[in-house]
């Protein structure tokens, strides 16, 4: 698993946390679990959440007819230009695709 940690923790000693992946590629929707297992007793905990990745194109529309107006768009939460030459899979790493590709924003770690 490549998002395989450990750390230890004062109470419950060594844990191992991952992260897993879905997209839905029909409704946008991401789904992604975030694991721990108590190395010691070897109990299993996980949470999980749904995220909906609404395309650049459908929220300048949502927007408009909201009566907003877009004055810029950023590429992330730090303010930075977006960019339309990478998107981020949704494992978190960067890959380069033709500009027509990319539908989304870009988002930092």
């Amino acid at each position: 698993m490549p998002s395989m940690r450990r750390f230890e923790h004062p109470s419950l000693g060594t844990v191992e946390a991952w992260n897993d992946v879905d997209h839905d590629a029909t409704t946008g929707i991401v789904t992604y679990q975030t694991h721990y297992r108590i190395i010691a007793n070897d109990r299993h905990y996980s949470a999980a959440s749904k995220i909906q990745f609404t395309t650049q194109e459908r929220l300048a529309v949502l927007l408009d007819e909201a009566g907003l107006v877009i004055e810029k768009w950023l590429g992330d939460w730090k303010g930075r230009h977006l960019r339309t030459d990478i998107a981020r899979d949704y494992s978190g790493r960067w890959a380069r695709v033709a500009p027509s590709a990319v539908t989304t924003p870009t988002f930092p770690t």
